[in-house]
């Protein structure tokens, strides 16, 4: 049977005298949608993406129909089956996460939306 083992340090538990302090939590900012000031354009972006995700979807249903009809049930039919279907699952996860900053960059007159603001780099770093 071995020794219990006793605390190696005691002064572990005060914690070490020049240790920064642990980091807040970020606060929780809420991000306000911004004002709307085209109504008709967010209207024709919600449906264009609306409409491409119906169209990827039945390209897609499509797509694995045909290569059924071709090739039979076959090992290599559901291998293509699952690439076809990874392509299109991502460009319409791709297109829906975008739908907000479609409209934030076309129907807001803000300038939080404009595209070289959020890409480029800053000058001052």
């Amino acid at each position: 049977m071995s020794p219990p083992r006793s605390n190696p340090s005691p002064d572990l538990e005060k914690g070490l005298p020049n240790a920064p302090p642990p980091p807040l939590p970020p606060a929780a900012t809420e991000e306000e949608d911004p004002v709307v000031t085209k109504p008709m354009m967010a209207l024709l972006i919600n449906v264009a993406v609306t409409v491409y995700v119906l169209a990827a979807i039945a390209f897609c249903v499509h797509t694995v129909r045909s290569l059924f009809d071709v090739g039979g049930p076959s090992l290599e039919v559901f291998v293509w089956s699952g690439v076809e279907l990874v392509i299109y699952v991502v460009s319409i996860c791709t297109v829906v996460m975008l739908r907000k900053d479609f409209i934030i960059m076309y129907a807001t007159d803000s300038n939080s939306g404009d595209l070289t603001t959020r890409l480029l780099p800053s000058e001052n770093v």
